[in-house]
């Protein structure tokens, strides 16, 4: 019985903090959220990511001295041109060391950019966890990070992730119904996700009681065999 209690007082806590995660799983299935910043673009104009709310919106992060960078700005030029304005961007330069507001006004003119460019003052690419240039992030319209890409990524890898197909022009009310259903398949496919990520937690917690039940019926067994060798 000694042992049969010391189990007890183990193995129930370990039980306990089990089913205390099958029930708080659902809230770490979801995407993440992107994290907010407050910038001031090329044009001296307010920059947020609340400003960009409810529309699908890609950040660039990059450098003016980065090659790559200037590669992946003609992927983007490609990307713009097949969705139009269905499709919001912004490049956010991240070094403010040695880029300045005035080298990013120039980078943009030489390179055709007619999309918000902003200098990172607020240490927006580590929050968004940038360790190498150039990074992609897509937002999606209810601000969550649906991916990221580390390195040039083209226009068709880009599109692989979108709900909607190139246009030149969607109406408004086709993009919030699309908007309201890419929302309903995410909600269904998070679902499926946390049942999945439940069921081997739930097996873990069944053996543990059977093996709880089993170890205290052994004890028992043992008490009663010096009880029958009495009577005997």
């Amino acid at each position: 019985m000694v042992v049969d209690s010391k189990m007890k007082n183990i193995v129930f806590p370990f039980l306990l903090v089990l089913l205390l995660s099958v029930v708080t799983l659902p809230g770490a299935a979801g995407l993440e959220k992107a994290p907010d910043f407050k910038l001031t673009d090329t044009e001296g104009r307010a920059v947020s990511l609340s400003s960009f709310s409810g529309r699908y919106l890609l950040i660039d992060f990059f450098a003016t001295w980065c090659a790559p960078c200037a590669l992946q700005i003609l992927h983007l030029k490609d990307l713009k041109s097949q969705f139009g304005s269905n499709i919001t961007m912004v490049s956010i330069g991240i070094d403010p060391v040695s880029d300045s507001n005035q080298a990013l006004i120039d980078y943009k003119k030489k390179h055709g950019i007619d999309w918000t460019v902003a200098l990172d003052t607020q240490n927006t690419g580590i929050k968004y966890r940038v360790t190498a240039i150039p990074t992609l992030a897509l937002v999606d319209p209810s601000g969550s990070i649906v991916r990221t890409w580390v390195g040039v990524a083209d226009a068709k890898a880009i599109i692989q992730e979108l709900p909607f197909k190139p246009s030149t022009q969607v109406p408004a009310s086709t993009t919030s119904t699309q908007t309201v259903s890419n929302t309903d398949q995410s909600s269904t496919s998070n679902q499926g996700n946390t049942s999945s990520a439940q069921l081997p937690i739930i097996i873990i917690a069944v053996v543990i009681v059977v093996a709880i039940l089993a170890i205290r019926l052994r004890g028992r067994v043992k008490m009663l065999r010096p009880e029958s060798k009495a009577k005997a």
